[in-house]
C-alpha cells in the first residue's frame, strides 16, 4: 500500500509541474536567463486536502505571496559556514551572486512557481554561469548534506552551451556524465510519466526569425520569439536537444 501511495504521489508531481527556459536578447548582446518551474497543477490538489482539512475544523488562510531571494543575501548570511567549504564550492557559490530566485504563490487561483532568474552581460557571461549550475550539480551529488544543496536543486542538469550573433542563435547540448545503469532503470519506471511533462524553450529575439531547425516551433506575430515544446522523456538525447535560429 505504501509503495502504491508513493507511485501515485510520483505520477501527480510529475503531471503537475511544468519546466521553461526563457531568455531574452538585448541588440547588444546582454539579457536575462530564466529557468521557470510551474507547479500550478499541484495547488489543484492542495485544494482538495484543505477541504478535507476543513471537515474536521482544521482551517487556514489561503497563502498569496510573492518572493524574491537574491543568491548575494544568502552568501553574504552564510559566509563564516560557507568559509568552511572546500575551495572548489566556494568558488563556485560565489560566482553564483548575481542570481535572484523568485517564488510566487497564488493559493486562490491556483498558482504556484518557481524562477532562477540571471542577467547576463554577453553570451560568453551565459556559458560561465551554466558552467556553474553544471559544477554546483556535480557537488549537491558528492555531499547531499551541502549547503549547495538548496541552491542547486531545480537547476538544470544537462549540459548546454550558446551561440548568439547577428545572423544565428545556437544552442548546443553535450552528454553529461552519469550513472548509466541508475539512468537506464530511472528511464523504463518514468518513460510513461515523462511524455506527459512538457520542457518549454521561449527565447526572444531583437531581430525576426528567418529559419528554425525545430520543425515544431512556434513563432509570435511579429517573428520575434521563439516558443518550443519538448517532452521531457526526449531531453535526454543531446541530438534532439540542438537548436539553430537563423535571423533576417
Amino acid at each position: 500500500m505504501k509503495k502504491l501511495v508513493l507511485v501515485l504521489l510520483s505520477i501527480a508531481l510529475f503531471t503537475s509541474c511544468k519546466f521553461k527556459e526563457e531568455i531574452t536578447f538585448n541588440e547588444d548582446g546582454s539579457g536575462t536567463y530564466d529557468l521557470v518551474v510551474d507547479m500550478s497543477g499541484l495547488m489543484a490538489m492542495g485544494k482538495g486536502m484543505e477541504k478535507a482539512m476543513d471537515s474536521i475544523g482544521e482551517k487556514r488562510e489561503p497563502i498569496v505571496k510573492d518572493s524574491i531571494i537574491k543568491i548575494s543575501d544568502i552568501l553574504a548570511e552564510n559566509k563564516d559556514s560557507i568559509a568552511k567549504l572546500p575551495k572548489e564550492e566556494q568558488e563556485a557559490l560565489k560566482r553564483m551572486k548575481d542570481f535572484v530566485i523568485k517564488i510566487h504563490t497564488d493559493e486562490p487561483n491556483e498558482e504556484m512557481t518557481m524562477s532562477y532568474s540571471y542577467p547576463f552581460k554577453n553570451i560568453k557571461d551565459l556559458n560561465y554561469a551554466m558552467e556553474h549550475f553544471e559544477a554546483i550539480n556535480k557537488m549537491q551529488k558528492k555531499d547531499s548534506s551541502s549547503p549547495l544543496s538548496n541552491i542547486s536543486s531545480g537547476m538544470p542538469k544537462n549540459s548546454v552551451k550558446y551561440k548568439f550573433s547577428k545572423h544565428q542563435f545556437l544552442r548546443i547540448a553535450t552528454e553529461t556524465e552519469t550513472d548509466k545503469e541508475k539512468e537506464e532503470k530511472e528511464n523504463k519506471e518514468f518513460e510513461q510519466m515523462g511524455n506527459m511533462i512538457q520542457f518549454e524553450l521561449v527565447y526572444h529575439f531583437p531581430k525576426r526569425i528567418k529559419s528554425v531547425s525545430y520543425k515544431d516551433a512556434l513563432l509570435s506575430a511579429d517573428g520575434k520569439t521563439l516558443h518550443i515544446n519538448i517532452p521531457v522523456s526526449k531531453m535526454s538525447d543531446p541530438d534532439f536537444m540542438n537548436l539553430k535560429v537563423t535571423f533576417e
